[in-house]
């Protein structure tokens, strides 16, 4: 599948192609499988998936007419392995970071996330935060208030998101595909827009959730 994200034009002659690493980080049962799997196939498996070290998938798309080959790595969470899997984000572009809006703990691991990244990995990365669950929001212990406090207070990007329904998924994978190259590219590109062409946008199951 292709996903078409539309930025301006600028001056400056972008590269015909070019590869981004992306790392999905955050604690066991948060839903980083499955909305990777949403994601990636436009499905959601109701079955737990155990990752054991880490899956990469691969997915290409195209911004402002640059092939961008993606590498996509969904680790563990399990705290045993957390150290075993720092070579799979040590030189990635891009990181997503999950927490589950309905267990406190997976959001004050956030810190202790930041922290590991910050201490394994040199070049920098595009940095989000993605709360999923949103469709138990009726069992939500972190008020969107709270969470956006914390991005805002570590300068990251936030979104709201249910793998379940599929609201919210592509809109914050397309946000870190998009802050990524913007961030990977000399000078830096302003996004503007986001035009999305993708097979399984044309069939969203359930309502969508607000955009944090």
């Amino acid at each position: 599948m292709m996903t078409s994200l539309l930025i301006p034009s600028d001056k400056k002659k972008l590269p015909t192609s070019c590869k981004l690493k992306l790392a999905i980080l955050g604690d066991k049962h948060v839903g980083k499988t499955s909305l990777l799997t949403r994601y990636i196939r436009g499905m959601f498996n109701p079955t737990y998936i155990h990752t054991a070290g880490g899956d990469i998938s691969e997915k290409s798309v195209h911004i402002n007419g640059v092939s961008v080959h993606l590498t996509l790595i969904d680790s563990a969470g399990h705290k045993y392995v957390r150290s075993l899997i720092k070579s799979l984000y040590r030189n990635v572009h891009g990181i997503m970071i999950v927490y589950d809006v309905t267990r406190e703990h997976t959001f004050e691991s956030l810190t202790d996330w930041l922290r590991q990244i910050n201490m394994v990995n040199t070049n920098s990365p595009f940095v989000m935060l993605v709360g999923n669950k949103k469709d138990l929001s009726t069992y939500s212990r972190i008020p969107t208030p709270r969470a956006m406090a914390f991005a805002q207070q570590h300068g990251l990007v936030l979104m709201e998101v249910s793998a379940k329904t599929g609201c919210n998924v592509m809109e914050a994978f397309n946000s870190l595909v998009c802050g990524t190259f913007k961030e990977k590219l000399p000078g830096g590109y302003m996004i503007d827009s986001i035009k999305l062409s993708d097979e399984q946008d044309k069939d969203k199951d359930g309502s969508c959730c607000g955009r944090s």
